[in-house]
């Protein structure tokens, strides 16, 4: 991505540069200049003619660099902590057991405490990541998680109330990050490159199983069996939250498109320069160039509820401009998500009937759990050859269902049938969710696009929070059933994905939701301004004659 994108940093680094022998001296018609009026204009990257920027748009100029690597490795620990919490959940429920001797309910209750908690978490997680920022969640749940672990730990087997009220929070503190995990990853990201930081979100879901396998080969190799050290897994499984805090509280800075839209053009100007500082070899900030990154603001009350929507008009106009690909969004996740709990819970189960006493049974999901890496770097081949992503989703959802209907027919007791298997399934785990995720933060605009994503995540766990109660009924029976439901689950989401909108990674990401109360916005906003600045009647006719501008480059 870094060679990809090279030519764009240089091409740009003339233009974004504060030193005036490499920057071109711009003329009258070149920059508009605002008198009497703080910040608020549209974009100052200027390439020879009249040319003005989004914010987005200035981040396709400055390209893909270091800056986006550590928003990566900053934002990409909550795929990770999710993804350990999901892959561990069905041996450290036997563990639990073993050692405490829970009862029948409380055993099948747990699991669906876990993901009910995630699924309020994100419910969360957006509205205040669209109001107060998209940072303030993430901080939050890195220390949940931590918080919960320590937690759990600490409990004994008397405190089974307790202990459903840990498992609880550390799904909420698991879903509080990632509604405003994508949604700050998509806006920090130039156009090219954000389909393949959506994959490599999804890469941290593969090493957050990865971690998962590893802890249960080292504390539970019998896979819950017995109660083996399932508090070291649990503490093993509690340090990337731990590291990915404290490089957050070094690196992370706020999305610049929730600044913008939100109105502070400052706070624009300060992580715009951290962006090109990061990403342009030689770039050093200059204050008194204040027209370098004078990006679109509309500086609003936000008590009005103007600057950002609040949570019911955010609803509001979800229902009423974007029922329809809400909706597909939703059902496609719903049954993906089914897929992927399930068989993280089932697939232990199966590998520990395998009857081949080569491998044990860590090992091998293990195995499975690293093979399916592949799968990132076909969907990266895929985005970059600009296949729509709903075909993505569809294609895969059809190979998992094959591959599950193939356990169905063959020797389950032969391990290397089993994990072929397994892996063609766990192939598919993250291209699905990468592409879906693409969609949704390219359909939904800034203004609400966490409280959009953290609304599909919520309803998309209701299929996570079903999966493990409806396979402990059917596992009960057989495992030939419990694989059955799993690949009509894989059928349904090919299915749905044929409703999925049509979305192009290559185009800027949309801020509000209606241009026309952009330009609104923007109008009144110059008015109250030039008011305050100069008292009624009395206006000279060049900050008229600006204020015009204004709306017309707001238009």
């Amino acid at each position: 991505i870094l060679r990809h994108n090279q030519f764009k940093m240089e091409e740009s680094r003339p233009v974004i540069t504060s030193d005036s022998e490499a920057t071109p001296r711009a003329t009258p018609t070149d920059v508009t200049t605002v008198s009497g009026v703080d910040q608020v204009g549209q974009v100052a990257i200027v390439r020879g003619a009249q040319t003005s920027l989004s914010v987005t748009e200035s981040i396709d100029v400055l390209g893909f660099g270091w800056y986006q690597v550590g928003v990566l490795a900053c934002v990409g620990g909550h795929v990770l902590a999710d993804s350990c919490a999901l892959g561990i959940v069905s041996p450290l429920n036997d563990a639990l057991d073993a050692e405490m001797h829970l009862t029948s309910t409380m055993k099948a209750t747990l699991p669906t405490l876990l993901y009910l908690g995630t699924a309020i978490g994100a419910l969360f997680a957006g509205p205040i990541g669209d109001r107060t920022g998209r940072v303030a969640p993430i901080y939050a749940s890195y220390l949940g998680v931590i918080l919960t672990s320590l937690w759990l730990i600490s409990l004994d087997s008397e405190k089974q109330v307790a202990l459903a009220g840990c498992r609880f929070l550390m799904g909420f503190s698991c879903g509080l990050g990632q509604p405003v995990s994508f949604a700050l990853v998509s806006e920090t990201m130039p156009s090219s490159a954000r389909a393949a930081a959506l994959y490599a979100m999804a890469m941290f879901g593969i090493l957050g199983y990865m971690l998962a396998s590893c802890g249960m080969r080292l504390f539970l190799p019998d896979l819950g069996a017995t109660a083996g050290q399932w508090r070291h897994l649990v503490a093993f499984t509690a340090i990337p939250s731990g590291v990915c805090l404290l490089l957050s509280l070094w690196l992370l800075e706020e999305s610049p498109s929730f600044l913008a839209v939100s109105g502070d053009s400052a706070g624009v100007q300060r992580v715009m320069d951290k962006i090109a500082a990061a990403n342009v070899s030689g770039y050093r900030s200059n204050s008194q160039q204040t027209n370098r990154w004078a990006v679109f603001s509309a500086r609003v009350d936000r008590d009005a509820g103007h600057s950002m929507l609040s949570t019911l008009a955010a609803v509001s106009v979800l229902v009423d401009q974007y029922f329809w690909p809400a909706l597909a969004i939703c059902t496609v996740d719903t049954f993906r998500g089914f897929m992927v709990a399930g068989s993280a819970y089932t697939f232990p189960k199966l590998l520990s009937q395998v009857e081949d006493s080569r491998f044990a049974p860590a090992t091998l999901d293990l195995i499975s759990q690293t093979t399916a890496i592949s799968g990132i770097a076909v969907g990266v081949m895929l985005a970059r050859s600009r296949v729509p992503h709903r075909a993505v989703i569809g294609t895969a959802a059809i190979a998992a269902a094959i591959s599950l209907l193939s356990l169905i027919v063959m020797n389950r007791g032969s391990a290397a049938l089993v994990l072929s298997c397994c892996i063609a399934v766990r192939f598919t785990y993250h291209p699905m969710q990468a592409a879906l995720s693409t969609i949704a933060v390219e359909t939904f605009p800034t203004e609400f696009r966490a409280t959009a994503i953290g609304g599909y995540h919520l309803i998309s766990k209701f299929g996570i929070v079903a999966a493990p109660a409806i396979l402990e009924m059917e596992l009960a029976e057989s495992t030939t059933r419990a694989v059955v439901v799993l690949a009509a689950a894989a059928a349904c989401a090919a299915l749905s994905s044929l409703a999925l909108p049509t979305t192009d990674s290559q185009l800027p990401l949309k801020d509000f939701a209606d241009p026309d109360r952009k330009q609104g916005l923007a109008e009144r906003t110059a008015e109250k301004l030039l008011q305050r600045k100069l008292p009624a009647g009395r206006c000279r006719s060049e900050e008229r004659a600006t204020y015009g501008t204004m709306s017309k480059l707001s238009a």
